[in-house]
């Protein structure tokens, strides 16, 4: 069959339903897939971060691109987005919440000056992306160091002793290239938080060494955490014995016996990372039939004729010289598999089989991407392939499964296509082509598709200094939206296989192909009408839950409340609680630091029960982003000294640990006043307290008119009660914590220890309302020092709470220098970051402009533009802007 004959078949079946043999095909199969698309309703993310290395004490600024996992089109099922700093041990180093703004995600988190120097992990995901687990978030690296680093570099080696598998490692410190003598008096070394011991070897006095068991350092992210005076820092460390494995994947799955297959395969060493090999391929009789080499991290590929009865073996070396040898998947004897081959810009799909089937069955062959039918037919062995045009599927990875007569899968291959007629062109002019010192710079973009049409969307820009913070170039909106999002496992550098069009960087990538696989659904039971459920919604509004429970007697609370108060912004609300005590606030907002003072009440308006708040819960970590087990990152930077003296508007100087030998000034402590306070109708103090001398609370009771204490229990007498009833209603605080008094006879208000006591607050009558329902006749507020009543005996009904709410926008901070002042102005001007902009809306020529003003010191600045247009294409761009 000619070339041109099968690519006209192909092109009238994917568009007019050709092949409907057996009710397999396109229409069938995109009816399957809609109904999946349509429940599951999958969604993305990828976060453009203004750069990837920060300094403690800066701000990790971001945008956040979520959208469809179809069209990319972006998508607002998810009210929110959560983007979370995590640490090499797993542990959350900073949360925020974030809520579309003008239909664009965008936030930044700031990173504490003491936060430990190390790599980080972040990562984004919306509730509903747990549906598919942690695989499916948003994942890059961090890198943060201290203002130190600039100039004092550590450096460590790590040696391993095999006999008694002990790590030993020597650390040691230089300050602008000279060593610094360490004291390892004043350092703390950890291994995963536990203390190790340090000692000298005494012809090194310039370092200090330990030593610790192998069997400490079991996980690929075993951290050793380095702390001196000036400096606090996590050091990813090697695991041993250093060694590596080889996996083998022949194409389609199966190494066909008789037949001539493609095997790729990918090295990696101990810690998780490629390693570079070089080896052979050998038969069972000893005869080396391919000699192999790793092409890019790790991987590479060869190809066998697999001969009857045969087995073969890689012997493998790394750069170390350590050799290995792996016995290669066995050869299958009546088996299919895919072949697939590049010839320009046409992909070849065909199957093959093992030598020894005389008769061949019934097969199908399903291609899609995302979720996007492009073909689904009946296989013809008499047809030599399957001829795709690049340009006639989908940019992304393309899915072939081979399928049984039962639709069961036999064999799988992954393609990844760049559909030219998808791609976006991006202009970017500057007014000048070199700047001044503080100069502004104009920058006009310019948007269009394949076919020079101008398109609308939004993108996000962000400058940085090249000297100080190269340019990540491992990681893009492109190389997340069309293969991190879709293959199984971690990819390194994924970017790499986008910044160049050659044959190395589509072979790599073919390679890499073959060795991950296609992770969004169980594409074989879709085709049988087994659709995967979403078990978890898409978060619409936040909200705060709970239970009351009756603290005495019976378990039951019906008729119980709960009013929920916020002071600033102003929130006050009654909820009542279901016949399982449970109450539930929900489609309600709020930002984040915003806090919520809950009380529950009895059907009778009293707090005599016990009040539970659900905590917020987040998905687990599992991942993080692997990183080598290296020494220190050196960062090269001109004005490295200024930037060490000079951050964040103050002048530092680090000098080395001072004892201080003079008394300390007593400071004279403010009152403490509790929130209420302000309101009492009469209050005494601890200084009035002590004047007194009391032996016990009720002594200080005694002296508020109206009030007397009887066996331990309060009363206020003299007045009607609110309710009508003579004998009013008298209600308890202890720290802000209601307790029992009239409803429980075994209370005694002398329980509490009058030492402890640092003020008493009085609430007579019209002043109680500020405690809600079941304020009543008298509130006394006890503030104490520590409170000392049996922990049995507290009574819960009320809680404060600071939920995690929606991060409230703030703007990057771009100085101007419009005038002669702003420009001679002394301070020195060392942005990292020159410029950042989440939210450009690009107009309806497709174009958009924006300012900024250079820096003080001549480099070069990068500027990075990432995107999505209305209808869902990559906008993707690195330029250069130089200031002399």
């Amino acid at each position: 069959m000619k070339k041109t004959t099968i690519i006209c078949i192909i092109i009238l079946f994917a568009y007019s339903g050709f092949g409907q043999q057996n009710g397999f095909n396109t229409d069938t199969i995109n009816n399957h897939f809609l109904n999946q698309l349509s429940i599951a309703q999958q969604e993305k993310i990828h976060v453009h971060t203004d750069r990837s290395l920060y300094i403690q004490g800066e701000q990790i600024w971001f945008k956040i691109y979520l959208v469809d996992d179809v069209l990319h089109r972006a998508k607002f099922n998810s009210r929110y987005v959560y983007v979370e700093l995590v640490n090499q041990q797993k542990n959350v180093a900073a949360r925020v919440k974030i809520r579309a703004n003008n239909n664009m995600f965008y936030g930044n988190i700031d990173l504490p000056s003491n936060l430990t120097e190390g790599n980080y992990t972040l990562r984004a995901y919306t509730q509903h992306m747990q549906n598919l687990g942690e695989d499916y978030f948003f994942a890059k690296n961090i890198k943060v160091i201290s203002p130190l680093s600039l100039r004092i570099k550590a450096n460590i080696d790590f040696d391993y002793n095999e006999k008694n598998e002990k790590i030993t490692a020597r650390l040691s410190y230089t300050d602008n290239g000279q060593q610094i003598n360490l004291n390892k008096d004043i350092l703390k070394i950890k291994i995963d938080d536990k203390p190790e011991n340090i000692y000298y070897n005494i012809e090194d006095k310039n370092a200090v060494r330990f030593s610790f068991d192998k069997n400490k350092t079991t996980t690929l992210h075993t951290t050793l955490d380095i702390e001196g005076i000036h400096f606090l820092q996590d050091i990813t460390v090697p695991r041993f014995p250093l060694d590596f494995d080889v996996s083998f994947f022949p194409e389609g799955g199966y190494l066909l016996e008789g037949a001539s297959c493609g095997v790729t395969f990918k090295a990696l060493n101990t810690n998780g990372l490629a390693e570079t090999i070089t080896g052979e391929i050998v038969d069972s009789d000893g005869a080396v039939v391919f000699n192999i080499e790793t092409l890019h991290l790790g991987m590479g590929k060869f190809y066998l004729n697999v001969e009857k009865d045969k087995k073969y073996y890689a012997v493998c070396r790394n750069d170390k010289g350590l050799e290995k040898r792996f016995e290669l998947p066995q050869a299958q004897k009546n088996t299919y598999s895919l072949k697939t081959n590049w010839v320009k810009d046409n992909l070849y799909v065909t199957v093959q089989k093992s030598a020894d089937i005389e008769t061949e069955k019934q097969l199908y062959i399903l291609m899609h991407t995302r979720g996007i039918t492009l073909y689904a037919d009946k296989w013809n062995f008499s047809d030599r392939a399957i001829i795709l045009n690049k340009n006639d599927f989908q940019s992304g990875v393309l899915q072939i499964l081979l399928l049984d007569s039962q639709l069961n899968p036999v064999s799988e291959r992954l393609i990844f296509n760049i559909n030219d007629k998808e791609k976006t062109n991006t202009e970017f002019k500057t007014n000048k082509n070199n700047y001044e010192a503080r100069e502004k710079i104009t920058a006009k973009v310019k948007i269009t598709d394949a076919d020079n049409t101008t398109i609308k969307g939004n993108f996000s820009v962000s400058v940085t200094d090249n000297s100080d913070s190269p340019a990540d170039t491992t990681i893009s909106i492109l190389s997340t939206l069309l293969l991190t999002s879709e293959i199984k496992g971690y990819v390194e550098n994924p970017n790499f296989y986008f910044q160049n069009d050659n044959k190395t960087t589509t072979e790599a990538l073919d390679i890499l192909m073959q060795t991950q696989g296609w992770r969004r659904y169980n594409v074989p039971e879709i085709l049988k009408g087994n659709y995967e459920q979403a078990e978890i919604d898409f978060e619409k509004g936040q909200k705060i839950s709970g239970s009351v429970k009756k603290y005495s007697g019976s378990d039951k609370t019906e008729g119980s409340s709960v009013m929920i108060y916020s002071k600033n912004p102003p929130v006050m609300d009654y909820i009542s609680v279901d016949e399982n005590g449970k109450f539930l606030l929900e489609n309600v907002e709020f930002p984040d630091s915003m806090t919520f003072t809950i009380q529950a009440f009895n059907k009778k308006g009293k707090r005599y029960v016990e009040l539970f708040i659900d905590n917020d819960t987040f998905p687990s970590i599992n991942n993080v982003i692997k990183t080598s087990a290296t020494k220190k990152q050196d960062i090269k930077t001109q004005e490295q000294d200024e930037i060490f003296a000079y951050e964040k508007g103050v002048w530092q100087l680090f000098v080395d640990e001072l004892i201080v030998t003079a008394k300390r000034k007593e400071r004279k402590q403010n009152e403490f006043k509790p929130w209420y306070a302000s309101s009492a109708t009469q209050s005494i103090t601890e200084e009035k307290i002590k004047e007194m001398s009391p032996l016990y609370l009720s002594d200080i009771l005694r002296t508020i008119p109206n009030i007397t204490v009887s066996d331990g229990q309060v009363i206020y007498s003299g007045a009607y009660s609110m309710s009508g009833d003579f004998g009013a209603s008298v209600a308890i605080l202890v720290d802000g914590v209601a307790i029992n008094n009239n409803d429980d006879s075994s209370f005694n208000i002398d329980m509490i220890d009058v030492q402890n006591v640092k003020r008493v607050d009085i609430f007579k009558r019209s002043q109680t309302h500020i405690f809600g329902l079941g304020g009543g006749d008298l509130v006394v507020a006890i503030t104490t020092g520590t409170f000392s009543l049996d922990d049995d005996k507290i009574k819960f009904n009320l809680q404060k709470i600071s939920p995690l709410g929606y991060q409230q926008p703030s703007e990057f901070y771009s100085p101007k220098y419009q005038t002669p002042a702003q420009k001679n102005n002394k301070e020195p001007d060392l942005r990292t970051t020159i410029f950042w902009k989440p939210n450009i809306t690009i107009n309806e020529n497709g174009e958009a402009v924006f300012d900024f003003y250079s820096a003080d010191y001549s480099t070069t600045y990068s500027v990075i533009i990432e995107g999505i247009t209305d209808d869902g294409k990559i906008i993707n761009s690195i330029n250069k802007i130089s200031r002399k």
